[in-house]
């Protein structure tokens, strides 16, 4: 079905991307998808929480597979919109204990810090 071709192609990208590259890739692919289809899926596979969406400041969404990720952070960086991740267990060990101790059961997890990266900021 196309709902899995979609499916299957999300889930192989290592990095993020926004829904228009991803249009692109599949064209160059030689895959007519419609852009509500492809739209319409990336909601889907968002409500499965599958995939998760990462804003930029400057208004990109971007998307990547969360089936696979162990749970990291994002640091964006407010000028050029580079996404960089942090895979730290200790801030994710940290949060664990602050929800055992709050009696808290997390149903979602997504830590964005926004900033300025070392060559924009070197830039200014």
């Amino acid at each position: 079905s196309v709902f899995m071709i979609l499916i299957t192609l999300v889930m192989m990208f290592k990095h993020h991307i926004e829904i228009e590259d991803f249009i692109t890739t599949l064209r160059n692919k030689n895959l007519k998808l419609s852009r509500a289809t492809v739209y319409r899926t990336f909601k889907q596979l968002l409500d499965a929480e599958l995939i998760q969406k990462v804003s930029t400041r400057d208004g990109k969404v971007l998307y990547e597979p969360t089936m696979t990720q162990t749970q990291h952070a994002h640091l964006i960086c407010n000028c050029c919109g580079q996404i960089f991740e942090i895979k730290e267990p200790l801030i994710e060990d940290t949060l664990k204990k602050y929800c055992k101790v709050l009696d808290f059961i997390p149903n979602y997890q997504s830590l964005h810090i926004y900033g300025v990266c070392k060559p924009c900021s070197d830039q200014r």
